[in-house]
């Protein structure tokens, strides 16, 4: 960081950005970016960004604003036209807090500006830097950074430019278009002028009407039209779709006056009739005892078949809600008989097996005699004298060398009761080596105990 700090030219010029999430003090780079900074400054001295809010938040990457609209499409600049870029070797996208002019393509800055929030080097290149933020104020732009935002990176509550101050001109020949107080009166007199336009509403032309009358007359004048309901045959232009009506409105007037005419017909009950004969689930139809065997007679629309009641269905589905619960017991009935067969097959194999690995009664006094015997056969067993060898290790110069000594040809010469006679013999009565001082210095001294 420090040596993008080194690398970047001195800054000539500063401004002060006052938002709704604190201010931002901005440095800027006239002499690198001359017409980005005189665009900047100017259209900032005539309060074009005053009210305007940060229409586009990229989290780590930019904060967006300068459109007047508020909609990323739109802003002027101060030459009546978009200006060229102004790309320099010493400025790069390579840390947070970089002003630079934003665009739709090469050539193409107009008013809209944006802020780094991290080193953005895809960036190089592409768009004019001309100013950074200084001080502890690169804090505010985080927080700005870190709002919520919606669709197409649009906060839900987006932070408001309320002005820009200039502190110190980059220029002294900037001479603002108009001044911020007609700027404000400008733009109050729009909003008025569309508010009016806003709530006009169109004036109905008067009735002429020469005569007295009461309310009543004059809305019944005007009688309310109600329409046919249309269908797709109506609406679409399809050659498929006939437009002709199959039944005619006064076709259906006669048939629902001839409906009326007629008598009802009984309907029929919703008990089934009782036959001996039948034993499907569902209700027939008893003969007549007039009618000839194997003949059928033509059935009319009052002799159709009964229909269940509420009361019989709702019996039928708590038959088979038993039945299904009473198979349900049964099979678990018999997986838990299967389940404790198995077990029983299983523990038989084990019946009288569980005894065998348990001491017999008495057991501790034949475990005490075999104690005894082995006590008597130790000390009944005759030592063996191990041949003690006297002479001088050659490489300690010492007599019995305990380093040196080994005793494995010598036990190996034992037999099997050999080691029942050994003694286990402490300080006081073995014959240890034990150092002193002397024979300390003389080890250090000698050059064959080097490795001491």
């Amino acid at each position: 960081m420090s040596f993008a700090y080194a690398t970047e030219p001195p800054t000539v010029g500063k401004v002060v950005i006052k938002t709704t999430l604190g201010d931002l003090e901005v440095e800027l780079w006239p002499k690198e970016a001359p017409k980005a900074v005189r665009n900047f400054v100017q259209l900032s001295l005539e309060g074009y960004y005053d009210n305007t809010i940060f229409h586009r938040v990229v989290k780590d990457f930019i904060v967006q604003g300068g459109d007047p609209t508020g909609t990323g499409t739109g802003g002027e600049s101060v030459y009546n036209g978009p200006f060229a870029d102004e790309l320099h070797s010493r400025l790069r996208f390579s840390h947070r807090g970089l002003l630079a002019m934003a665009n739709t393509g090469r050539n193409s800055n107009k008013s809209q500006f944006f802020f780094t929030l991290d080193k953005t080097e895809e960036l190089n290149g592409k768009n004019t830097i001309f100013g950074k933020i200084v001080g502890n104020t690169v804090f505010n732009l985080l927080k700005i950074g870190e709002v919520e935002t919606g669709d197409d990176d649009r906060p839900l509550y987006p932070p408001k430019i309320l002005r820009i101050e200039v502190l110190s001109p980059p220029f002294d020949d900037i001479e603002p278009r108009i001044s911020r107080e007609e700027r404000e009166a400008q733009l109050r007199e729009a909003a008025n002028a569309a508010a009016k336009a806003k709530s006009a509403v169109k004036v109905p032309a008067k009735r002429n009407v020469n005569l007295l009358s009461f309310d009543d007359e004059e809305m019944s004048a005007a009688p309310l039209v109600k329409k046919r309901m249309q269908s797709s045959h109506d609406v679409l232009e399809d050659e498929r779709l006939s437009k002709e009506l199959a039944v005619k409105s006064g076709d259906l007037a006669k048939r629902a006056k001839e409906g009326e005419a007629k008598p009802r017909k009984s309907l029929p009950s919703s008990k089934p009739p009782a036959s001996p004969d039948n034993k499907s689930d569902g209700p027939s139809k008893p003969l007549a005892n007039n009618d000839k065997e194997g003949e059928k007679k033509p059935t009319t629309v009052n002799e159709t078949k009964p229909r269940f009641t509420v009361q019989s269905e709702i019996e039928r589905v708590q038959k088979e809600i038993r039945q299904m619960d009473a198979s349900r017991r049964a099979s678990k009935q018999e997986s838990s008989k299967k389940a404790a067969s198995s077990v029983d097959s299983f523990r038989a194999q084990y019946v009288g097996k569980a005894t065998m690995g348990k001491r017999p009664k008495g057991s501790e006094l034949g475990i005490l005699e075999q104690l005894e015997s082995f006590k008597s056969k130790i000390s009944r067993a005759e030592p063996v004298a191990l041949q003690k060898s006297a002479q001088i290790c050659q490489l300690h110069g010492i007599e019995e060398c305990k380093s040196c000594h080994r005793v494995d040809d010598e036990l190996a010469k034992e037999d099997e009761q050999g080691w029942m006679a050994h003694s286990l013999k402490f300080k006081k009565t073995a014959n240890v080596f034990e150092p002193t001082v002397d024979d300390y210095t003389y080890f250090g001294l000698c050059p064959a105990r080097n490795h001491f």
